[in-house]
């Protein structure tokens, strides 16, 4: 692959990972504050650029069979600051997979509070119609008769 063209793949990576990054932190903090509708429009919106990615690493894969050396580059400088461009990606990258594992223990830890709450709801719930079934009602909100009067 020529210098110009990885140069024009790096610049794209850059820009869509900057782009997921931006889409990760809204993620987080949807996922934070428990806006679980904004959450399903992040992630919607996330899918084109992970796509873009997946297919601009499979691009790039091929450069990294090429020997380095054989590239033509228009100066010394534009080498350095490609390099320097992956190397802003790489870091990038590894910022997103550890957002993407927050989110992930984020979302455990909300499902299990969620299970949690709704285990107490339904003990409460259970424990509301026995206390009820137990003081003679028939049904909630219903109290049924008992005939205390003697023979």
């Amino acid at each position: 692959m020529d210098a110009a063209t990885l140069c024009e793949l790096v610049d794209q990576r850059h820009a869509v990972l900057i782009k997921l990054l931006k889409l990760s932190q809204d993620q987080i903090a949807a996922i934070q504050s428990g806006r679980m509708t904004d959450l399903m429009s992040i992630l919607s919106a996330k899918q084109q650029p992970v796509q873009q990615l997946v297919n601009l690493g499979k691009q790039l894969k091929s450069a990294a069979d090429d020997d380095p050396n054989s590239r033509q580059w228009t100066d010394p400088q534009a080498r350095i600051n490609c390099r320097q461009l992956q190397q802003q990606c790489d870091n990038m990258h590894e910022k997103l997979l550890e957002i993407e594992a927050a989110c992930e223990e984020l979302l455990q830890a909300n499902r299990a509070d969620v299970t949690d709450r709704l285990q107490r709801l339904s003990s409460g719930t259970d424990a509301t119609s026995g206390y009820s079934n137990a003081q003679g009602y028939a049904s909630a909100g219903q109290r049924s008769q008992l005939d205390l009067s003697s023979d």
